[in-house]
């Protein structure tokens, strides 16, 4: 072993073990977090989700015990400033004296104080009805709910042997004692006693992964391109000038264009004009002959054209 990896610390070994790139590289582009669950010791209540979704004492919980983690939390001015997690399977977490200091701390008029808190943290996953096996995280730092889950990591020792591949299933239960300040009234603590095991692919063929979406996203960052109807050909408005300008072209037998009237006449009247052209030009030259139908009729003198006029 080098003496550069002999010398280093716990504190750096546990938080590079801790350390999840995936998951971080995730949280960075936007991907869904975790879901929390807190326990009110006041009231008993377990719940979870911004929604604050109600656990009913006694329904089935499957626990990741091997996926416990145990470590630090650092609070400063009501804010999260530093966490150090290591999972159980990879020993115990640094000393509190080898964590980084982020003080001077505030002690609170409440009675909490700004620092280092020791951490317990599990996941879970919830088979009662309307939960659907959805995986939740449950962290805590008060001393009354890590000794029930000491006791559950006491159990799992003992049983997980003769279960390999498998899960616990627990059942929220809870507790409750009476503090030294009585005036504060009775609290409550979680207990999640072992009652089964599952296997983990008979836990998923059943639940899925237990990942779900995170509330209010419903995949909103896909926008679905509207789809755009085909566009109708509109029918094609035929007035004085564009009738002049453009000759008019034949419509089809099955459906011939007789919607504007006024444009018929003209169309009419100009093949009357032409004829009568072609008629007055025939006879000024009778001795050469006719120019073919597709050729452009010589001009007319003006004065024949003003007698044309009168005679229409």
């Amino acid at each position: 072993m080098s003496s550069a990896v002999a010398t280093r610390s716990r504190t750096e070994v546990a938080q590079e073990s801790a350390y999840d790139p995936f998951a971080s590289a995730g949280n960075e582009l936007g991907g869904s977090s975790a879901i929390y669950a807190k326990f009110n010791g006041n009231s008993g209540e377990m719940s979870y989700g911004s929604n604050a979704t109600e656990i009913d004492e006694g329904e089935e919980i499957v626990a990741d015990v091997a996926g416990a983690r145990r470590g630090w939390i650092c609070w400063k001015d009501e804010k999260v400033v530093d966490e150090v997690m290591v999972p159980i399977v990879q020993g115990p977490p640094p000393g509190k004296h080898e964590l980084a200091d982020h003080g001077p701390y505030t002690e609170h008029d409440d009675g909490t104080k700004d620092g280092w808190s020791e951490q317990f943290a599990i996941d879970f996953r919830l088979l009662g009805d309307g939960h659907d096996g959805v995986q939740i995280t449950y962290k805590t730092t008060t001393k009354s709910a890590m000794r029930p889950l000491g006791d559950l990591l006491k159990d799992y020792g003992r049983q997980y042997k003769n279960n390999p591949g498998a899960l616990p299933i627990v059942t929220l239960e809870k507790g409750s004692y009476m503090p030294k300040e009585k005036k504060h009234g009775k609290k409550y603590f979680p207990k999640f006693p072992i009652k089964d095991w599952i296997g983990e692919d008979d836990l998923i063929a059943q639940y899925g992964d237990g990942r779900r979406t995170s509330e209010g996203d419903e995949n909103a960052n896909i926008v679905e391109e509207p789809k755009t109807p085909p566009k109708k050909d509109a029918p094609k408005q035929v007035t004085k000038a564009t009738a002049k300008a453009e000759p008019a072209k034949a419509a089809p037998a099955a459906e011939p264009e007789v919607d504007d009237e006024e444009a018929e006449l003209l169309r009419q009247l100009a093949e009357k004009r032409a004829a009568k052209a072609a008629a007055a030009a025939a006879a000024e030259a009778p001795a050469e002959e006719a120019a073919p139908a597709t050729e452009t009729a010589k001009p007319v003198p003006a004065g024949e054209r003003q007698a044309r006029r009168r005679s229409f």
